[in-house]
C-alpha cells in the first residue's frame, strides 16, 4: 500500500515539475522559429486544401503533421473558422498556440513515462530523480516550448519501452 502511495507521489511530483518547466513563454516568439512556422503551415494546408499529402515525409513530424491537421480541423469547426489557411495568412497565432499547447502536453506525458519506465527497473526515489532530470533538462525544455516533433518521438520511444518491459515481466514470449 505504501509503494502505491509513492508512485502516486512521485508522478505528481514528476507532472509538477514538467508543468512548471514547460509553462512560460507560451506567446513568445510566435511564427519566428523556422521549424514551428514549418509544421503549422504544412498542418494548416491540409487543413484548408482538403489534401491529407503533407508534401514533406519525415521522422515523427509527418505524424505530428497529422495530429495538428485534426486539431486544427478541430478548432476550426468549433471556432466556426471557415478557412484555415486564410486565418493561417491574417492570424496564425491561434494555430502555433495549438501546436505550443499540444507541444507542452506531449512533453508533460513524456516526464510521467519516463518515471514510469524507470519506476520499473529502480527504486521509486531514483525514478522520480530521472524524470526530474529530464523535465529540467534545457534541450527538453526549449523544445517543449515549440510546436516540434522532438517529443512526440520521445513518447513513443518511452511507450515502446514500457511496453517491451512488461512483456519482458510477464513472460509474454508469443506476445508479437
Amino acid at each position: 500500500m505504501n509503494w502505491i502511495r509513492s508512485k502516486q507521489i512521485g508522478r505528481f511530483a514528476v507532472c509538477l515539475v514538467a508543468l512548471v518547466t514547460t509553462s512560460p513563454g507560451l506567446y513568445q516568439g510566435l511564427g519566428l522559429i523556422g521549424e514551428e512556422v514549418t509544421r503549422v503551415s504544412i498542418s494548416a494546408q491540409m487543413v484548408g486544401t482538403g489534401d491529407l499529402n503533407p508534401y514533406w515525409f519525415g521522422h515523427p513530424a509527418t505524424l505530428l503533421h497529422y495530429i495538428l491537421a485534426a486539431l486544427y480541423q478541430f478548432f476550426a469547426y468549433f471556432s466556426e473558422t471557415l478557412d484555415i489557411r486564410s486565418l493561417y495568412t491574417l492570424d496564425p497565432a491561434p494555430l502555433f498556440l495549438i501546436g505550443r499547447l499540444f507541444s507542452r502536453l506531449i512533453a508533460v506525458s513524456s516526464s510521467i513515462l519516463c518515471f514510469e519506465v524507470a519506476s520499473k527497473v529502480m527504486r521509486t526515489r531514483w525514478a522520480i530523480g530521472c524524470a526530474i532530470l529530464l523535465s529540467i533538462n534545457p534541450l527538453f525544455v526549449t523544445h517543449a516550448h515549440r510546436a516540434r516533433a522532438d517529443h512526440l518521438l520521445t513518447l513513443l520511444l518511452l511507450l515502446s519501452t514500457l511496453l517491451l518491459i512488461n512483456i519482458l515481466r510477464n513472460n509474454q514470449k508469443g506476445f508479437w
